[in-house]
């Protein structure tokens, strides 16, 4: 595959299978020959990357909102500035 391929945050289900629909045809070139697990393969490269487990945690709408606040200022999703957030507490209690 010549470009890299991203693969971006959604706001639904329906959007992210329309993304998938409409690169298709660039996604193939991840499924052939299959020659080992999907995720193997997606991950080929470093090309497509997709995060390692997603994990629901109940937030208030208070949190919620200062999150997209800190996000956007940033220039980020809030669901990855709070991944960023949640893996810079779990650094500094493991250094603790």
């Amino acid at each position: 595959m010549e470009t890299k391929l991203t693969y971006p945050d959604f706001a639904s289900e329906a959007e992210e299978a329309d993304w998938l629909y409409e690169h298709r045809e660039e996604l193939d070139s991840y499924f052939s020959p299959m020659d080992g697990t999907v995720r193997e393969m997606l991950l080929r490269d470093h090309d497509l990357i997709l995060p390692d487990a997603y994990v629901t945690v109940p937030l208030s709408n208070d949190d919620v909102e200062s999150a997209k606040a800190l996000a956007e200022a940033r220039g980020i999703s809030s669901a990855e500035y709070i991944g960023q957030v949640v893996h810079e507490a779990l650094q500094a209690k493991r250094a603790a």
